[in-house]
């Protein structure tokens, strides 16, 4: 058997799954990858695969061609036999013909006759993020019913309300992002990017680095491996929040100042519970978490605000939240820890402080809408401080430890939420996590966890004091 060269991200493809998804970026040799995976099996194992696309007018739209490219490079056509239409597996010591190795279809014309296809061990649907919802819940099933078959997908996201990408990643893409890949019983779910395949070339690698460098949202999509998001609206724009990572090594400053803990508890069962850590304008440490009742994350928090010796614990006070004041004075009967609830619907605070041109009261229609206005201003002009060189005052700014535990969750939320219009109404308003919903995006549970974690009341300055002591007791 010949030496065949793969990156280690698609080994796990040897391990018996019945559902397995690779996705991400260009350049992570997702099918090229699954072609040498295939012939391993075909040669050792004798499976026959079953290619298809949604769409495919000719077998030049197929993976034909790869699979011969692979075949003639590997050294591997001792095991098979390249025709024009299919490839035919070999007895390596004979010669002779043993049967169908590959063979190709379309599912938009011919999703019926897919039913009636026997002779397969594997389906694979290449080039996926454009497989429509009726053709995945005719695959599923009609794949799976023969026991041992396997059913793969690989691709480039397209949208994230892609069928695909909204069956197979989107339920697991908090531990995906964590992770790299996700894995149960029916399933392996891996993302996989250039830097996963040690194989590329300089010149490619250039090439996505001054992508990266010059148009950062469509370097996400084309080698990021993120659906393709449309920014306009956004409040936090995505290369605002890369220039913010260790921007306070970049820069030049230091953790120093305000300790705050910014507490997001949950609203529902479902719904993740997330802690911010910040010093000063440097974000240290976050974590998000599912499971366990609301004791369980109050207890959480009030462990690494005490260890931390934060100075507040700032915490959404709506729904369960309003068990999190009582709780906490119960650990800390003296209150060395001040509590601040946050009512994203309330008004805004300081309603007469300058914004502008306008005071707060007039510009923001909410407390929600004032602090994700006020964390975007230092997003922005970290990015200036960054990448123009501009100056500002580092209480104005904001850095991400690149330490921190879910900081790629983080980064994704932070541009999620969208900056909505009223008729009628000129104010700064956010979307609520409700319309979020609506619009089947997850709660931005971490994001807004650090939007608690910068909305602390401002420290009471004292002013001096003057101590006189007498010369004699």
């Amino acid at each position: 058997m010949p030496e065949i060269r793969l990156p280690p991200k698609f080994y796990p493809m040897f391990k018996p799954k019945p559902i397995k998804v690779f996705f991400g970026g260009r350049g992570g040799a997702k099918s090229e990858s699954f072609v040498r995976v295939a012939l391993v099996q075909a040669a050792k194992e004798g499976r026959n695969f079953l290619c298809l696309r949604e769409f495919q007018n000719s077998i030049e739209e197929s993976v034909h061609a790869l699979f011969e490219e692979v075949i003639n490079s590997t050294g591997m056509s001792h095991f098979f036999s390249v025709l024009s239409n299919k490839i035919d597996r070999l007895d390596p010591n004979t010669g002779e013909t043993i049967g169908a190795f590959t063979r190709y279809g379309q599912l938009a014309r011919n999703l019926n006759s897919i039913k009636s296809k026997a002779n397969f061990d594997t389906a694979w649907v290449e080039e996926a993020e454009t497989i429509s919802e009726r053709s995945i819940e005719v695959l599923e099933p009609t794949v799976l019913r023969k026991p041992g078959r396997e059913l793969w997908y690989s691709f480039n996201p397209e949208d994230e309300f892609g069928p695909v990408y909204k069956k197979y990643v989107t339920p697991h893409r908090e531990h995906i992002n964590k992770h790299g890949f996700y894995e149960d019983d029916l399933h392996y779910i891996c993302k996989v990017g250039y830097e996963d395949n040690r194989f590329l070339d300089e010149v490619f690698l250039k090439r996505q680095a001054q992508m990266k460098e010059d148009d950062y949202k469509k370097w996400l999509w084309v080698y990021g491996g993120e659906p393709f998001g449309d920014y306009s609206k956004a409040i936090i724009q995505p290369e605002w929040v890369r220039a913010s990572i260790d921007a306070h090594k970049k820069v030049g400053f230091g953790p120093l100042g305000i300790s705050a803990i910014g507490f997001d508890p949950a609203d529902e069962g479902s719904d993740a519970k997330a802690f911010i850590e910040r010093k000063g304008s440097v974000v240290t440490a976050g974590e998000q978490w599912h499971g366990g009742d609301i004791t369980e994350a109050i207890g959480k928090v009030f462990d690494r605000c005490y260890h931390s010796n934060s100075d507040y614990l700032i915490y959404d006070s709506i729904g369960v939240g309003t068990a999190v004041k009582t709780a906490i004075a119960m650990r800390d009967p003296i209150g060395r820890i001040e509590m601040v609830p946050f009512g994203g619907a309330d008004k805004v605070d300081n309603p007469g402080d300058k914004y502008s041109d306008k005071d707060n009261e007039n510009t923001f229609k909410n407390k929600r809408a004032q602090y994700w206005w006020f964390l975007r201003d230092r997003f922005e002009k970290t990015w200036k401080a960054v990448e123009k060189g501009e100056y500002f005052h580092p209480d104005e700014l904001i850095s991400l430890s690149s330490d921190m535990e879910d900081l790629d969750t983080l980064r994704a939320e932070l541009s999620r939420p969208q900056r909505v219009h009223r008729p009628g109404s000129s104010l700064i308003q956010v979307e609520s996590k409700i319309e979020m919903i609506k619009r089947d995006v997850k709660s931005p549970n971490m994001a807004d966890a650090l939007v608690y974690a910068f909305a602390n009341p401002a420290p009471v300055d004292h002013g001096s004091i003057d101590i006189n002591f007498a010369s004699e007791w």
